[in-house]
């Protein structure tokens, strides 16, 4: 391995397939174009706390903060939770309401619990509104708000 820079004129990365770097090395046996930079391998430019309050309107800190960004839903009728991807500890994708939780607490959930919406509200991301549970205790909170739902069945329970 050298430590000497990439041989394509418009790359400044390490050299570490022979005289290319990684990028450029596997770009030369795809038979693709070589003579264009290599994009930077952060997914993002901004931190990722930056990005989560970025997506969110925290004007009133009573109300919900909700979350803006890229959502997921699986089903239909299924609620979707924001996620976002972020590099902490490596390449991470994580929900925004466990991220929000992590950092107003300066610390990691706890093993073997969730966290619970308060608000019963999937997009929200306020620190009043989440906190620290047990699986069942965030199924019973689903099941009073007429939100749980089921892989037995097609939605919510309120379809029933």
């Amino acid at each position: 391995m050298t430590n000497d820079t990439c041989s394509v004129e418009v790359c400044d990365r390490t050299a570490d397939k022979g005289s290319w770097c990684q990028g450029h090395a596997k770009r030369h046996s795809d038979g693709r174009e070589m003579n264009t930079p290599i994009r930077r391998s952060s997914p993002h430019r901004k931190p990722y706390i930056e990005r989560l309050l970025d997506n969110v309107n925290t004007t009133d800190p009573d109300n919900c903060w909700e979350w803006q960004g890229h959502t997921r839903q699986r089903k239909k009728n299924q609620l979707s939770y924001g996620r976002m991807t972020y590099v902490k500890d490596g390449r991470k994708t994580e929900y925004v309401h466990v991220i929000s939780f992590e950092l107003h607490n300066g610390r990691r959930v706890k093993p073997h619990l969730e966290i619970r919406h308060l608000c019963n509200n999937p997009k929200c991301v306020n620190p009043d509104h989440i906190v620290e549970g047990t699986r069942l205790e965030n199924v019973q909170d689903s099941v009073r708000a007429g939100t749980h739902y089921s892989y037995f069945r097609d939605g919510p329970m309120e379809d029933y």
